[in-house]
């Protein structure tokens, strides 16, 4: 008997693969406002705080082309369980961590199993979804994604300001355990049979192993990159000032912070992946547009001193939906019309630009002044712009 994650009718179940999405995503957004408290609980400085971020993204990053291979190898399905067994155990030891060094390390490991897991997540939500084609596929994951980001700082605001039994910080971590606990559990008990879990190519369809150095893959991700610096630099930077120069609580942090995380969400579900029907050019300006100008805005404002009330919302939803519009055409310039394998291949390297994107992007922002930090962000928009205005040669038919 094996523990699968499959529904009635032998493909890989939705929700249960959605819950590992939720699980390795709900800290991304978790540590921006985590930080402060751990300052004051382990004598942790900025620099320390900017680790918990980057140590996570980079190990991710490294781990997304072992663990394809990986799944390959043994299975999806298996390496998906094991990997969230061992994101499970990461998190009880970052929620047990003793010095700021500790839980740097334990952020690593962190990260390191979630790498691992997002392959295995795409590739059953293409099983899932083979009949919509591996753009849908990624729709899906990135709504839940974003979705989860979005609540990852308001709950763990609430669930510092809650401080159950006295665990503070360490309950944004430790709440991982009884998730993870349950949904192995569920697998076990589920468990009849091992399927393959990778979709069998058409015939005719043949899976080009050329595919990351397609011009298409290599711009896409370039743009990915640089966007998911520019919000990640932003992120950083607000979270900063409202917790550690206003003072203000985890909870207020996480509800501030809402208009940035909520926006991508609300943006990449209106565009429904539509840029295949000619909207994929207006998307992709329209998204660097708006990401500059919210950026650009939150630097201005943070200038000034403004950071409570109402004056970052404007310019916090322009940067989010920015990067919702651009995360949603980009999927679709880079992934659509690909076979299974092949958009399997760019869909990793888009990952993998992603997190190394977030990484340069806390970077500026930590190594700098609040103020510089939010201006350094704008050196993300500049390449990103130059990079739109390439989409017009990316844009012509293959042949």
């Amino acid at each position: 008997m094996h523990p699968h994650l499959r529904a009635g009718d032998g493909r890989p179940s939705f929700g249960a693969i959605l819950i590992g999405t939720f699980v390795i995503m709900l800290d991304t957004g978790a540590v921006y406002v985590v930080a402060p408290s751990v300052r004051h609980d382990l004598g942790a400085d900025r620099a320390i705080a900017g680790w918990l971020v980057m140590g996570y993204s980079v190990a991710y990053a490294l781990l997304l082309g072992p663990g394809e291979r990986l799944g390959r190898r043994f299975g999806r399905e298996t390496v998906l369980l094991v990997s969230l067994g061992g994101f499970a155990a990461a998190s009880a030891l970052c929620g047990t961590a003793g010095s700021p060094h500790a839980l740097v390390g334990w952020r690593v490991l962190q990260g390191a199993t979630a790498g691992v897991m997002n392959p295995q997540i795409l590739g059953l939500l293409s099983v899932a979804s083979r009949d919509r084609g591996p753009v849908t596929a990624l729709l899906v994951y990135q709504v839940t994604s974003g979705v989860t980001v979005a609540l990852g700082p308001l709950l763990a605001g609430a669930l510092i300001a809650w401080d159950p039994a006295g665990a503070g910080w360490r309950a944004v971590f430790l709440v991982n355990v009884p998730v993870v606990a349950v949904l192995l559990l569920l697998a076990v008990a589920a468990g009849r049979r091992r399927v393959r879990s990778w979709p069998v190519l058409p015939r005719g369809d043949p899976a080009s192993p050329a595919a990351v150095r397609d011009r298409r893959a290599v711009i896409g991700a370039a743009l990915d990159f640089w966007h998911f610096g520019a919000v990640a630099a932003v992120w950083y930077v607000v979270a900063s000032r409202l917790r550690w120069d206003e003072g203000q609580s985890a909870l207020v942090a996480g509800i501030g912070l809402l208009p940035l995380s909520a926006a991508p969400v609300l943006a990449s579900v209106a565009i429904g992946c539509s840029p295949a029907r000619g909207s994929g050019r207006r998307a992709l300006w329209a998204g660097a547009g708006l990401t500059a100008a919210g950026v650009a805005g939150v630097a201005a404002a943070l200038a000034d001193g403004g950071v409570t009330g109402w004056v970052l919302v404007p310019s916090l939803l322009a940067a989010g939906a920015g990067s919702g519009l651009l995360s949603a055409a980009v999927a679709d310039l880079v992934l659509a019309c690909r076979p299974w394998r092949d958009a399997t291949r760019a869909d990793r390297m888009l990952n993998v630009s992603q997190r190394l994107g977030a990484v340069g992007g806390v970077a500026v922002a930590a190594l700098a002044p609040v103020g510089l930090g939010a201006y350094g962000a704008l050196g993300f928009v500049v390449p990103l712009l130059l990079l739109a205005a390439m989409v017009p040669d990316v844009h012509r038919p293959r042949p």
